[in-house]
């Protein structure tokens, strides 16, 4: 394809050269690599602020949502924070020995053992 070719399909077709209403039709723009992050990056800030301002609403209404922390694959503990307590599980059928943790700077630290019961 010459140049001059490839100008007159980039340029924009007008229809006042068909006999039509003025509607100018412009070859939709290709996305660059710059383009994708920066919204990308927005979209991200966007559900982000989204999601602060939404968070308040939904922990009260759904408090089991953020109160379940999962362990590595290695060591599948599951923490469930409750109102009055903790509730540590493990789905070892061996003995195991659990420290907790709590707070910043000096924690409160709470250890303890798990013996498991078989029957004989």
């Amino acid at each position: 394809m010459t140049d001059q070719a490839q100008a007159r399909v980039n340029e924009p077709q007008s229809s006042e050269k068909r006999g039509k209403a003025a509607v100018i039709h412009a070859a939709p723009d290709r996305w660059t690599l710059e383009g994708i992050v920066i919204s990308a990056f927005f979209a991200f800030v966007v559900i982000g602020m989204v999601w602060l301002t939404a968070a308040p609403f939904v922990y009260p209404a759904l408090p089991r949502l953020a109160a379940t922390k999962y362990g590595p694959s290695g060591f599948p503990v599951t923490v469930e924070i409750r109102q009055d307590r903790l509730r540590v599980t493990n789905g070892s059928t061996e003995s195991w020995t659990c420290r907790t943790e709590l707070g910043f700077g000096r924690p409160y630290v709470f250890e303890h053992s798990m013996l498991m019961l078989t029957d004989a």
